[in-house]
């Protein structure tokens, strides 16, 4: 059928593009070209980089290593423990990749250090010309233990290198150890980390087949502590071979009379399988991954899609990758509502299953177990299970309608179909937890939904998908503090013990994905293909209550990122040459700083010939200077090189000097609690002028200072302020006033107050469509317009000068 014809031309048109690397044409009239541009750049899944660093790190080399014809043959290496400093606490995991110029595939890789994976990835396909780099920079500061004691690291990338294959990957992983800028914000460590993987000195990862059921799913024996008083799982997963593009797998019946015979590749390990028992294509694009603890179900992920460098088409990844392909998305799992399942009979280790429920082909999942002890137990943790709700399986609901036909020539076959399927699931689990802090209930609660939409057409040649994950998880904990003899009550105590608190986190995962490729044939067995796919990763978390009843710190955030890209192969020889990229400015709706990328490539392709309009692009981030604000309700921004950004409050936070000199702001307190940074200079000490500022003097003038800054700015009527050089006026949408002083705004400005500790010079007098007025801290404030305009009220924040009719 034709759509056997088109599975099999785009696994064939793939591999061709890799295989060529974009070579240019042979011939000697075609104009040499630069080389592509030689360095990627990823889209961030876990925010931005070194927010909660200062100084110059403690580095230690871990691999270098040269990966060839590396197939079952792991870097293993080992290493002794770091000479950091203990203060130097905060943790990154640095991965360099250069790739040599030539022709490869894209590869899954990972790192390990004692058995707990720290990075899942994968590799960029080279150019002919300037081969490829990138890096890769990971906070594993939650394993700060575990890569302090030294031991085995293991890094698996597995190549191949041959007359058709001809590129190499050189690895450099190391560790960055900081100081960190706020003590308060490290990330609270476990006492005990246990890996979850295959092996400690070789791969860790467990290859999940579905197909393989009757040899059993891969599993790990656990023995946890009888103390343990909360567990937690990162689980880390990535799909291959058969399933590399499940969200647009058909189901079954479509997939058995549109592809019988086909054959998938799967550009990640360089596999085939091939028609017959082997068929790739099927088991519909609904995925469900298990944890299972002794059979009984205690976990369920929904992942994200990964789509990986030689994913659909090369060429909708250069220069910017598919988001999560060189940091793949890890998924926290609370098993503390489970821990009754790990400690029943303590002295018998229990045993921890990962399954996928529907899958194709192979997944490759392991995972750590985060346990916190109760220090000061003195018998056994208590658990019990107050109610559950725990389905084993969901089952999608498929539907299926014909499609109307490409054109009035075209019959309505069984391959011009609408299917269309869903799925959703719930989770509840309500356990009691006594240790000798006291008895803690734990609630989790969980909403799943899954929608996915496939749309063929023109006999099967066209394919539409879209796929959209949605995932509410809910988790609260009540902690009844315990009543102690040995403890000295008061008399109010006894009377009134302390009430019950409740902490709730509540976390948000939202993944939706959209996709189209479209095959028309031209003259003389020429084609095009063209291919569009855009998704987003979403992931926020809120806290309410004291989020230390929880063991695990969990931090208030949201990440989201969102791509756009499509790419045009036409087989003619001498196509006219189009290349273009779009990097629209960050959405509104971003909290971390996320890259909107949308590119378009019209390339050659012609047997063994290949030409390519190359493409040279560079990204640039914005920054803001000192003083500047770097965050707000929906967004942030990054402070220039030697500022960090102090949340001042929950929706606002601006840029000042990581090294402050004197005179200099070096501490204060904020929403999120206190901060300080140290001086620069060693004659300097930070001194305490308020109990919201301090500010670096000479050691030798602390004597010497007198009244705080923000009892001075008060007295403008001293004489001695007459003596003094006027200061210079501040001009428009400058800062006018701080928590310790203000400044005048210039000639037909006025200064709106923002906050207790910040204002703007806005106009007095707007012109026509400025802004006129809007609700700050100390109320409404307002300017006026000109006699042909009215001030028009947008929403309670903005106001604008508007001409008459328009209002």
């Amino acid at each position: 059928m034709a759509a056997t014809f088109v599975g099999r031309l785009w696994d064939a048109t793939v591999t061709l593009l890799a295989a060529q690397g974009h070579q240019l044409p042979s011939d000697s009239s075609a104009a040499p070209s630069e080389p592509f541009l030689s360095s990627e750049t990823a889209l961030e899944v876990n925010g931005p980089r070194y927010v909660n660093v200062r100084g110059v790190p403690c580095v230690v080399p871990l691999v270098t290593h040269e990966f060839a014809n590396s197939y079952w043959h792991p870097a293993v290496v080992d290493f002794t423990p770091p000479l950091c400093d203990e203060d130097y606490s905060v943790a990154y995991l640095k991965w360099a990749v250069t790739c040599s110029p030539g022709v490869q595939f894209d590869r899954i890789a990972a790192a390990w250090v004692n058995g707990v994976e720290l990075l899942r990835t994968s590799t960029a396909e080279p150019s002919r010309q300037a081969g490829v780099s990138w890096e890769v920079v990971k906070d594993v500061s939650l394993y700060g233990d575990v890569v302090r004691e030294g031991g085995v690291v293991v890094v698996a990338l597995d190549n191949i290198v041959n007359p058709t294959y001809t590129s190499s990957f050189t690895v450099q992983l190391s560790l960055e150890f900081y100081r960190p800028l706020d003590s308060s914000k490290e990330v609270k460590q476990p006492d005990l980390v246990v890996p979850l993987s295959s092996h400690q000195t070789s791969y860790g990862w467990f290859t999940e087949k579905p197909t393989g059921v009757k040899n059993g799913p891969p599993h790990h024996l656990v023995k946890l502590p009888e103390n343990t008083e909360e567990v937690y799982l990162e689980l880390f997963l990535s799909q291959h071979q058969c399933d590399e593009f499940y969200y647009a797998n058909p189901p079954d019946s479509y997939a058995e009379t549109s592809t019988s015979g086909s054959s998938a590749t799967s550009g990640d390990a360089g596999a085939t399988a091939t028609g017959g028992d082997s068929l790739c294509g099927g088991g519909g694009p609904f995925r469900e991954v298990q944890v299972l603890v002794d059979d009984e179900l205690v976990g369920v992920v929904w992942p994200f899609a990964l789509v990986f460098t030689g994913g659909l088409n090369p060429y909708l990844w250069k220069p910017i990758v598919s988001i999560g392909a060189f940091d793949a998305p890890t998924y926290l799992l609370n098993l503390t509502p489970f821990l009754g399942k790990f400690l029943t009979e303590a002295d018998q280790p229990h045993v921890v299953v990962f399954r996928v429920v529907y899958g194709e082909a192979f997944w490759l999942i392991d995972g750590n177990l985060l346990v916190f002890e109760d220090r000061g137990a003195t018998r056994p943790t208590q658990v019990e299970v107050l109610e559950e709700r725990l389905g084993r399986y969901v089952a999608p609901t498929v539907a299926t309608m014909s499609a109307m036909a490409a054109s009035t020539n075209d019959s309505n076959t069984a391959s011009n179909t609408v299917i269309w399927a869903s799925a959703a699931r719930e989770l509840y689990v309500r356990t009691s937890v006594t240790t000798s802090t006291g008895t803690k209930i734990y609630t989790l609660q969980q909403q799943f939904d899954f929608t996915n939409t496939q749309m063929y057409s023109a006999d099967g040649l066209d394919q539409w998908f879209e796929s959209h994950t949605h995932v509410d998880t809910t988790m609260t904990v009540t902690t009844f503090p315990v009543w102690s003899p040995a403890t000295q009550h008061t008399q109010m105590e006894l009377e009134r013990p302390a009430p019950p608190k409740t902490v709730l986190v509540s976390q948000t995962e939202d993944y939706p994905l959209a996709g189209s490729v479209h095959y028309r044939a031209g003259k003389n067995g020429s084609f095009m293909l063209i291919t569009e796919f855009s998704n987003a990763f979403t992931r926020s978390t809120a806290v309410e209550g004291n989020g230390i009843d929880f063991r695990y710190g969990y931090t208030p955030g949201k990440v989201h990122t969102t791509l756009a890209t499509s790419a045009t192969l036409d087989s003619r020889r001498n196509p006219p040459p189009l290349c273009k990229i779009f990097l629209p400015k960050p959405s509104e709706s971003m909290k971390v700083l996320a890259v909107l990328a949308s590119v378009g490539a019209l390339v050659g392709v012609s047997q063994a010939q290949t030409r390519s309009h190359l493409l040279r692009v560079h990204i640039t981030t914005q920054k803001v200077a000192l003083y500047d604000q770097c965050q707000w309700e929906d967004r942030a921004v990054r402070c220039d090189s030697g500022m960090f950004c102090v949340e001042r409050e929950e929706n606002f936070g601006w840029c000042l000097k990581q090294e402050p000199v004197v005179g200099e702001q070096c501490g204060g307190a904020e929403t999120n609690g206190p901060w300080s940074v140290p001086c620069n200079g060693t004659d300097l000490s930070c001194v305490l002028i308020s109990s919201q500022f301090s500010q670096c003097q000479k050691t030798a003038d602390r004597q010497k200072l007198k009244k705080p800054l923000d009892q001075q700015t008060h007295h403008h009527h001293h004489h001695h302020q007459k003596e003094a050089k006027e200061p210079e006026a501040v001009k428009l949408w400058g800062r006018c006033k701080w928590e310790d002083g203000s400044k005048a705004c210039g000639s037909g400005l006025q200064c709106v107050e923002e906050s207790a500790w910040s204002g703007r010079c806005m106009k007095k007098d707007a012109d026509m469509y400025d802004q006129c007025g809007g609700l700050e801290w100390r109320g409404r404030w307002k300017a006026g317009c000109p006699k042909s305009a009215t001030c028009k009220m947008t929403d309670n924040w903005y106001s604008q000068c508007l001409p008459e009719a328009a209002s």
